[in-house]
């Protein structure tokens, strides 16, 4: 994971600073291993993206984040109760390791869900991205 976010770094970097923009006009968003890669990276990350949000994922180094952890953006985990490839406990696990570093969490638990994204988690998800960029979601 470390090497992988380093890539990841290196790449975010270098599209904000084309883009001319800071990194709180970032959001990291992932699903699976995307979503692991988000929370990785997104909570090294010297400029605190505006917002977090994983799906159906875990934390990696869980153990680690506490002398790790460079910034606290909200994060929005969103996993769905049947899933049978990344457990949904691997979010419960997350979200107690996350609140335990300060970090502002919520969460969004999908009965029935296997590992996929549904309406109400993308409502969430938008809902987070609105309030961290300072709009409001569109219907």
């Amino acid at each position: 994971a470390k090497q992988a976010a380093a890539q990841l770094e290196a790449f975010l970097e270098a599209e904000l600073a084309r883009l001319g923009l800071p990194g709180s006009a970032l959001a990291l968003v992932g699903f699976s291993q995307g979503c692991m890669m988000a929370l990785y990276a997104g909570l090294r990350r010297q400029a605190a993206p505006a917002a977090i949000l994983g799906y159906s994922g875990a934390l990696l180094a869980a153990e680690a984040l506490a002398g790790e952890i460079a910034c606290r953006p909200p994060v929005l985990l969103v996993h769905g109760e049947a899933d049978e490839v990344v457990p949904v406990a691997a979010s419960r696990a997350a979200e107690a390791t996350l609140r335990a570093a300060g970090v502002p969490v919520e969460s969004l638990y999908r009965p029935g869900l296997a590992h996929g994204i549904d309406e109400p988690g993308l409502a969430a998800g938008a809902r987070v991205l609105a309030r961290a960029f300072g709009a409001a979601p569109q219907a």
